[in-house]
C-alpha cells in the first residue's frame, strides 16, 4: 500500500546479514529514491553472475582461517581484494590497540 513501511531482515551466507526499511512510494522520477533504486537494480543479475563459487570444504577452510585471527592485534589481512565488487570497503589492518583501518576498492 502506498505510504506504508516494512522492515526486512536478510540472512547472509552464514556469517553476515542485513536489516533495512522499505517505504512504498509511487514517485519514480530518475532523481527520486525509487528511481535511483530501480536504476541500481538493473545490475543485480550481472552482479549475481559475477559471484565466485567455492566448495563447502574451501568455505570451511576460509572460516577456520578467520577464526584463527579473530581478536588478534596487531594484524594485517592477507586476503586479495581484487575479487571484491567495485566500491567495496575492506579491512587492511588492525593495530596493537585494535584500531581498524579500511580501504575502498576502486569504483572502476
Amino acid at each position: 500500500m502506498l505510504g506504508s513501511q516494512s522492515i526486512v531482515f536478510s540472512y547472509g551466507s552464514g556469517y553476515a546479514s542485513a536489516m533495512f526499511e522499505i517505504r512504498v512510494s509511487n514517485h519514480a522520477s530518475p532523481d527520486s529514491w525509487l528511481g535511483k533504486m530501480l536504476e541500481r537494480s538493473k545490475s543485480i543479475r550481472k552482479r549475481l553472475a559475477e559471484r565466485v563459487k567455492i566448495s563447502p570444504a574451501e568455505f570451511e577452510e576460509r572460516m577456520k582461517a578467520r577464526e584463527a585471527v579473530y581478536g588478534k592485534a596487531p594484524f594485517n589481512p592477507i586476503a586479495a581484494s581484487d575479487k571484491l565488487f567495485p566500491g567495496t570497503y575492506y579491512l587492511t589492518s588492525v593495530d596493537a590497540n585494535h584500531k581498524r583501518a579500511y580501504t575502498r576498492r576502486s569504483l572502476q
